[in-house]
């Protein structure tokens, strides 16, 4: 029993040292060099500002997976013989893959048909997208009177409306690190 219990002390005093991250690690961008990790948020929590709802995939989740993952740790350590390292790694992959499956699947809210018409409008590349080509779309979308004269209102074609995923930058770009958490030292 005793040396069951220094292998658990060990093991705990190891994983206090560690800490892994997973989501949008500070360095991640998009190729014209906007912060991933701020897209991300806003993309979770909304942006009122541009009018964008909530769609909360990292928080879903957390919510439908995290019970999962604390079983998946507890078996992971005993199948790697409590090998920190390993397991956080190990842990790590998992995690990125179901905060990836929830950006696959989340479905609502639906995208706007503004989003929709400037995703068909700019496919594969949104950075070359203005703040004209928002102006525009809204008024191709809504029709009326326009910013340079009357518009005729545009159908749009919603069956190109997942959203999270336009390039596929945003899924990709989900990460995990493992590292040593840095000791604090306060000097007053």
């Amino acid at each position: 029993m005793d040396k069951v219990m220094e292998f658990l002390d060990s093991v705990g005093s190891e994983l206090s040292s560690k800490k892994l991250k997973v989501g949008f690690l500070e360095d991640a961008t998009y190729p014209d060099g906007t912060s991933m990790p701020m897209v991300a948020a806003s993309n979770e929590f909304g942006n009122p500002a541009s009018g964008s709802p909530p769609r909360p995939f990292f928080r879903n989740a957390i919510a439908s997976k995290s019970e999962e993952w604390s079983e998946k740790v507890e078996k992971l350590m005993k199948s790697h013989d409590g090998d920190t390292d390993t397991v956080l790694n190990l842990i790590g992959e998992i995690i990125k893959a179901d905060i990836q499956e929830s950006i696959r699947t989340i479905q609502e809210p639906p995208l706007s048909p503004v989003t929709v018409l400037l995703r068909s409008r700019f496919p594969n590349n949104r950075a070359e997208m203005t703040k004209w080509d928002v102006v525009k779309a809204r008024e191709d979308v809504f029709g009326g009177p326009g910013y340079f004269g009357p518009v005729k209102k545009v159908d749009v074609d919603m069956s190109n409306n997942k959203p999270l995923i336009w390039t596929g930058d945003m899924l990709r770009a989900v990460d995990y690190e493992v590292g040593e958490i840095e000791s604090s030292t306060d000097s007053q």
